[in-house]
């Protein structure tokens, strides 16, 4: 079936309005030989599909080429990431209007030129071809697969849903590679362009390159306004155009441009920021990370322009403590014993070496609370974070307290290592989670950047927004010594987060998150900014002192409590 087949067929959908019947979910998985999505048209005035809570990991090794004559190199690495000479490749011509060739590889001598290995040609006539036991056979031993370029709608009608999908992930799982051009480059992601010109045709992809939403031919025919339709539809995904000749290496230790031309990163528009497209030049290495954590951050505040939908924290298990620079014991004790009590176990997650000072203290705090199971993890050790016994560690863990200097650092590794699902983990468990300074910032929905970032230079506007949102609606910042309110946080409310409540920590101030509501402890009181307060001025904060209880909901002080231990 080609192309003008198909958009006849989604023209057809459209108008019978039977369109909408064909959408499936990211991520979303049907058992071997259901039907899948070939071709959706769609329109950009229809809703967001479901935002995607934390940005997933890459398996294995990619190379997604834009189309066009590739050079070499492009071929080259893809080989030599699939273990060069001993490469066992196969490639899947089933896009092509050569695929049906009995001497296909004749017509393809690139590939014999630089590889003498084994090569196997993989291609089924028809989708019930594709779900015979012995078919994807050829796969199991397989460490490169390459997809040729032509309509990415037929790999996806021969192979999405059938057990061809779960043997191209066992291919990345064993550290093999996958690459491809044009239709090949096209389905890498899941939510796939299937077509179209200024207004995209969407359909569901194989999804070997989470969290984005992948575009070829890019410069070459002009698709950045295609690509920023399509995410207008996913505004938590990252659009990745790649022109023709070049090709995006993709690594889980990074992420490098190949070839003659360029790859555009792209976010798209939400009701309160706009787009954004940053060019990444050939040669050119960059970390893909903070794109997917921006674009989960921008999508998730998408909506807080509307005040019908501000939220606010309101933990079902468990506790979150939040503290400044110089956490108060008490606040200490009651993470504790939130956690479990002394034979609780506990992780001290430090950051950098600016945080020596307070990973003592809360050594010593801990120490003299008798606390039993404690480990402290350097957050600067990627390889410990990154082992097995860490990671079971971590499993395990009823408290995990950060303390962190720059948030954005804090976050990033976060983000790096999945830490953000242990931390939900620990709190569904009841358990408790706490953070000083930076690891007090973290925890809130949206980020007030105090400097600027030491990331990278390829990293989006505003790329870390978005907190860990433990505390949904609030927004978390510390007072300088000596000063009585946080220097910005009114016109942080204000301009970025105008439905959040916001949180001044002073350097000795707690607070302690159950439910909805917020008890402070220590010596020192904290700063509540909330603009939604009716009569008042953004720039007044309500001073909640040592010993009293404020309530989200009521958004009032309930309660006054004389000694937080007896409570």
């Amino acid at each position: 079936m080609g192309n003008s087949t198909l958009f006849s067929i989604a023209t057809l959908l459209l108008a019978t309005g039977l369109a909408g019947w064909f959408v499936y979910p990211i991520g979303d998985h049907r058992a071997f030989g259901e039907a899948p999505v070939v071709l959706t048209a769609v329109s950009t005035d229809q809703p967001s599909a479901p935002l995607s809570k934390v940005p997933e990991a890459l398996r294995g090794s990619l190379v997604i080429a834009g189309g066009g004559i590739l050079p070499n190199v492009i071929y080259e690495r893809f080989l030599e990431l699939g273990g060069g000479a001993n490469a066992n490749l196969v490639i899947v011509p089933t896009a092509s209007m050569i695929a049906d060739s009995p001497d296909l590889l004749a017509r393809l001598p690139i590939w014999r030129q630089l590889h003498q290995g084994p090569i196997t040609i993989l291609h089924a006539e028809t989708r019930e071809k594709s779900c015979e036991v012995d078919f994807s056979r050829p796969l199991e031993a397989a460490t490169a697969v390459w997809f040729i370029g032509g309509d990415q709608n037929l790999i996806a009608e021969r192979y999405l849903g059938t057990p061809v999908e779960p043997a191209l992930q066992q291919v990345l799982a064993r550290g093999g590679v996958i690459g491809g051009t044009s239709a090949g480059a096209a389905i890498m992601s899941r939510v796939m362009i299937a077509g179209g010109r200024a207004t995209p045709m969407m359909a569901t992809g194989l999804g070997f390159l989470p969290n984005t939403i992948v575009d070829q031919h890019f410069l070459k025919r002009n698709r950045k306004d295609r690509l920023h339709a399509a995410l207008k539809l996913h505004p938590d995904l990252v659009g990745v155009g790649i022109d023709e000749d070049t090709a995006l290496v993709c690594r889980p230790e990074g992420y490098e441009v190949i070839g003659n031309s360029s790859v555009l990163l792209c976010l798209g528009a939400t009701p309160n920021r706009k787009e954004i497209t940053e060019e990444i030049p050939t040669g050119q290495k960059f970390d893909l990370r903070p794109w997917t954590v921006a674009a989960t951050g921008r999508a998730r505040h998408a909506t807080y322009t509307i005040a019908a939908a501000r939220p606010i924290p309101n933990l079902k298990n468990g506790a979150v403590v939040i503290a400044g620079p110089r956490p108060p014991k008490e606040a200490v004790q009651e993470f504790m014993t939130a956690a479990g009590g002394k034979n609780a176990h506990l992780i001290l997650v430090s950051e950098t070496k600016e945080t020596a000072e307070s990973e003592n203290r809360l050594r010593e705090y801990f120490a003299e609370m008798g606390a039993a199971n404690l480990m402290v993890c350097s957050a600067t050790d990627e390889d410990a974070m990154s082992d097995p016994k860490t990671r079971e560690t971590f499993a395990q863990a009823q408290g995990v307290w950060f303390v962190g200097a720059e948030e954005e650092r804090l976050l990033d590794l976060v983000v790096r290592s999945s830490l953000q699902k242990v931390v939900g983990d620990v709190l569904a468990r009841g358990g408790a989670i706490g953070g000083s300074s930076a690891g007090a910032r973290i925890h809130g929905d949206g980020i007030v950047r105090r400097k600027a970032s030491t990331l990278p230079t390829t990293v989006p506007e505003n790329s870390h927004d978005s907190g860990l949102g433990l505390l949904t609606g609030v927004i978390i910042d510390q007072c300088a010594l000596g000063e009585e309110t946080t220097d910005n946080m009114a016109t942080v409310l204000r301009d970025r987060f105008p439905n959040c409540i916001g949180l001044g920590l002073k350097e000795s101030a707690a607070v302690i998150v159950r439910g909805h509501t917020m008890h402070v402890v220590g010596s020192e009181s904290v700063s509540v900014y909330d603009n939604m307060r009716g009569g008042d001025s953004p720039q007044t904060d309500q001073k909640i002192p040592a010993g009293q209880t404020y309530d989200f909901l009521a958004r009032r002080v309930v309660e006054t409590v004389v000694d937080s231990t007896t409570r």
